[in-house]
């Protein structure tokens, strides 16, 4: 491991997984880099999908789905083989343009 590596390691043990609603999940390596990966993705990226202008709830599509459902959404994206991804991925894509066009519709 590298020293980046163990600066990442040590930055990440200040997690409690109680608190991140994982106590479920044992507290190891590949649980403690999943949960640094992600906050440093929601610590760092500008979230676009803001509530709409007459909507009284103010969070964020992070706030409101909560830790545990993106965290496990994330294991089980990164243990798909290659071709299982970009089904994945081409059904995502193909759900968000249905969406569009019924949004455009209305």
């Amino acid at each position: 491991m590298s020293s980046n590596e163990d600066l990442n390691l040590d930055s990440i043990l200040v997690y409690n997984l109680i608190e991140l609603g994982l106590e479920e999940y044992e507290d190891n390596e590949l649980v403690l880099n999943t949960i640094y990966n992600l906050m440093q993705f929601f610590n760092n990226s500008n979230c676009k999908c803001h509530p709409k202008p007459k909507s009284k709830d103010l969070r964020t599509c992070y706030e409101k789905v909560g830790f545990k459902k993106f965290f496990e959404r994330y294991l089980q994206i990164h243990a798909l083989e290659k071709s299982e991804l970009e089904l994945f991925l081409k059904a995502q894509l193909m759900a968000f343009e249905i969406t569009n066009l019924k949004l455009e519709k209305t």
